[in-house]
């Protein structure tokens, strides 16, 4: 993880510790903090740069209801 990255997930790690600090955390390099009962996860993964999937870039949605955003989540065991 660069340096920007550290930093990135370092503050938003800290702006959501302070606000919501009964949430359970994914983070990409840290993996799992918080409370693993909670009904509410965060997964924070800051990236430094342009995005890609299968060779396209790719970027956030522009829409601005959350009923209409795509949502994709991955909890693996490791």
């Amino acid at each position: 993880m660069g340096s920007t990255d550290k930093m990135s997930e370092t503050a938003i790690l800290g702006v959501v510790n302070e606000n919501f600090n009964d949430h359970l955390i994914f983070m990409e390099e840290g993996g799992l903090i918080g409370d693993s009962s909670s009904d509410y996860r965060w997964s924070i993964d800051p990236l430094g740069g342009e995005a890609f999937c299968n060779g396209q870039k790719i970027h956030v949605s522009q829409t601005d209801q959350v009923v209409r955003s795509p949502l994709a989540t991955r909890f693996g065991n490791g």
